[in-house]
């Protein structure tokens, strides 16, 4: 039997723990190879109640809204409340923005920090 990789999740979770931290607003973010990244952020301010259309991510920042996930309030079998999230699925570009969503956004680091920057 042969060791095919060795897992390091103290490794690991420091590597993302500091991609987030480097990224304002970050609540998760994922390293792609070379300069990409997913990351999860807080809606920036200035584009609630705007439209997809409305901000043109893909032009101005070179990056993409992948979709945008809320979070919803639930009681659990006992009546107690807690907090789930729910993804949206892909968004049209019709899609007004409110302030409880998440967006979790693709593209190069330095645009994704350009856009939050700008928008906040």
């Amino acid at each position: 039997m042969q060791i095919r990789e060795i897992i390091e999740p103290e490794a690991e979770y420091a590597v993302e723990l500091a991609n987030r931290i480097m990224v304002k607003g970050a609540i998760k973010s994922m390293e792609l190879h070379g300069e990409y990244e997913i990351v999860e952020v807080n809606i920036p301010k200035k584009i609630i109640g705007l439209t997809l259309a409305d901000i043109d991510i893909k032009k101005k920042y070179k990056a993409h809204i992948i979709t945008i996930i809320k979070q919803i309030e639930r009681k659990n079998y006992l009546g107690s409340l807690y907090f789930d999230k729910e993804v949206h699925g892909i968004l049209h570009s019709d899609y007004q923005f409110t302030e409880d969503d998440l967006l979790l956004v693709f593209g190069q680091k330095i645009n994704i920090d350009k856009f939050i920057e700008d928008c906040s």
